[in-house]
């Protein structure tokens, strides 16, 4: 189980504290569908309206409900890991985010939680690799 800080959990509940709404519980990977997994790479979707208080999920049993889901008032989120050879027997591990907002009204609505939670997100991004590489060099 990956564990996040306090302070970024923090700030990701706070716009449901200053509306006065209930935190959602933080998003966990089992919140996300996976959508392929090969020997080298896993690739996860999540659909919601993110910028709500309780982000608005969908949820999905497979794949293919997931990509044959065609709402138009959420965003998708494409969370993916890939591992590539690097210098001296070395393995990089690369980690990508797409977000396809479908409509005009969508982007509108999630372009003011982006500039909020993206720094938060990186801040878990750097945090979750931090804590891979640690697994991966304690059981070399």
């Amino acid at each position: 189980m990956i564990r996040f800080s306090a302070p970024t959990l923090y700030l990701r509940g706070l716009p449901a504290r200053l509306l006065h709404a209930p935190s959602p519980p933080p998003l966990e990977l089992q919140d996300f569908t996976l959508l392929s997994q090969t020997n080298r790479s896993l690739v996860y979707g999540l659909k919601g309206a993110f910028w709500r208080t309780d982000y608005g999920l969908r949820r999905f049993d497979t794949p293919m409900e997931f990509l044959g889901d065609r709402d138009a008032s959420a965003a998708t989120l494409i969370l993916s890991f890939m591992t590539v050879p690097a210098k001296r027997g070395r393995t990089r591990l690369v980690t990508q985010t797409h977000i396809l907002c479908p409509t005009s009204h969508v982007r509108r609505r999630f372009l003011p939680y982006w500039l909020v939670i993206r720094p938060v997100s990186g801040l878990l991004r750097r945090r979750v690799l931090s804590q891979i590489k640690a697994r991966c060099e304690r059981s070399a």
